[in-house]
């Protein structure tokens, strides 16, 4: 779970990106529950308010020990933690920009819609809506493209077919 001595800088990062992106649906979350609250009883209110003090003790719990890490790599000027170009490094970036993509949407949508009916909402709302929106399809897009095939998986198997060997 924290890791092994012999981490290499660009395991390191790789493993910074999947907690980055667990933190995120975290945060996505709280924002959710948090414009929630705006609706829900006093009593709903009071157990989603403690929810997301809950929440957000986990993200700490869940990004700070690789984050330390990382920096401690990067201070000591190890190989391999300064921006690596791979697989999931470009997953990241790709999810990434499907989240802003879908917040920018969101912001025009929101707009639209505290014109119109429903205007008497705060602004808070609106606000904890799309940035939920958009955490959450930047870290789903990014669990979901970065998911583990099975052990047992042999991908050479289609090349072998296609080249005839």
């Amino acid at each position: 779970m924290f890791g092994s001595k012999n981490e290499t800088g660009a395991q390191l990062y790789d493993r910074f990106l999947l907690r980055s992106a667990l933190s995120m649906l975290m945060l996505a979350v709280v924002y959710t529950l948090d414009a929630s609250r705006s609706f829900a009883a006093d009593d709903a209110a009071s157990i989603m308010k403690r929810a997301e003090g809950i929440l957000a003790i986990l993200l700490m719990i869940n990004l700070l020990p690789v984050m330390a890490k990382l920096m401690w790599f990067k201070v000591k000027r190890k190989p391999g933690c300064n921006d690596p170009d791979g697989f999931v490094a470009s997953t990241f970036k790709e999810a990434a920009v499907r989240g802003f993509s879908t917040g920018f949407i969101a912001m025009l949508v929101a707009l639209e819609l505290s014109k119109g009916p429903l205007a008497d909402w705060p602004a808070t709302v609106f606000l904890n809506i799309v940035l939920a929106l958009m955490l959450g399809v930047l870290s789903v897009s990014f669990l979901l493209a970065n998911r583990e095939t099975e052990p047992d998986e042999d991908f050479g198997d289609d090349l072998d077919k296609e080249t005839g060997a």
